[in-house]
């Protein structure tokens, strides 16, 4: 299978994504945080912004997906950061004529993010603007948070601090 041609299922608008996703969400809640996992493209030596990113949990693995349309999609323990990520199988190249595509993906662990690793999840919310969903953001219990979110054209991770006053 193919990141590209995943079965997820995208939305706009946070009440639905929250009657599909909401209970498994609330049930995260006092989970360890323990890993977040990005596609590494190794020929242009860069993040794969177009790729899911992988929250490890301690009870499982969280996929979060966002699009550049603003719609969000998750799933739970479908995608293993063991499996080498393939954005477009053997299949989708010959059916495409794309034998001129040539990929070199690998899961890394996403090290901009690694401050949130060992932290208990309080809450998980979808972050929303005025253009729709955005992605999703990961309350931890000691005020900080985990934001996995559209900027535009991809997919990023951000740790946000304890706010201090």
């Amino acid at each position: 299978m193919s990141l590209s041609n995943h079965p997820y299922r995208y939305f706009t608008a946070s009440e639905e994504f929250l009657t599909l996703w909401g209970e498994l969400l609330r049930k995260l809640a006092g989970d360890r945080l323990c890993q977040v996992w990005a596609v590494w493209d190794e020929i242009a030596e860069g993040w794969f912004g177009d790729a899911p990113m992988l929250v490890q949990l301690s009870s499982g693995t969280l996929s979060v997906n966002v699009s550049c349309e603003n719609k969000l999609a998750a799933g739970w323990n479908d995608i293993l950061h063991t499996d080498r990520p393939v954005w477009f199988d053997e299949r989708q190249r010959a059916a495409e004529k794309m034998d001129w595509w040539s990929e070199d993906l690998s899961w890394r662990e996403y090290t901009p993010v690694k401050q949130a690793f060992g932290g208990v999840v309080e809450e998980i919310i979808p972050v929303t603007d005025s253009f729709g969903l955005r992605g999703l953001n990961f309350l931890l219990s000691d005020g900080a948070s985990l934001r996995i979110e559209n900027i535009g054209d991809e997919i990023t991770g951000q740790f946000v601090p304890t706010q201090k006053n």
